[in-house]
């Protein structure tokens, strides 16, 4: 839901896989970062964003965003450990 709105010339962005392939099925990356605040960009309240405000906290939210990127630094810590093993063994 907010990828689009954060992408532009010198950034960089750090996203859950799921995310990553969620944009990647239906994302239209074009430079959006400079068009300005709500240039064009979906109201997350709106009903087709599929956010249900009403029961959802920011707590919650929160949590399950922490959640997400925890996983994912997880993911790339055994990623790096394993590549670590694989140049160990091979010298």
């Amino acid at each position: 839901m907010y990828v689009e709105e954060l992408i532009g010339p010198d950034t960089g962005r750090h996203d859950a896989e799921e995310t990553i392939m969620a944009y990647q099925d239906h994302g239209n990356p074009e430079p959006t970062a400079r068009a300005g605040p709500g240039a064009g960009a979906p109201r997350f309240d709106e009903p087709r964003m599929g956010v249900d405000y009403a029961g959802t906290s920011a707590t919650q939210l929160e949590r399950e965003g922490v959640e997400k990127f925890a996983a994912s630094f997880d993911e790339l810590l055994q990623a790096l450990d394993a590549k670590r093993h694989s140049l160990s063994a091979a010298a």
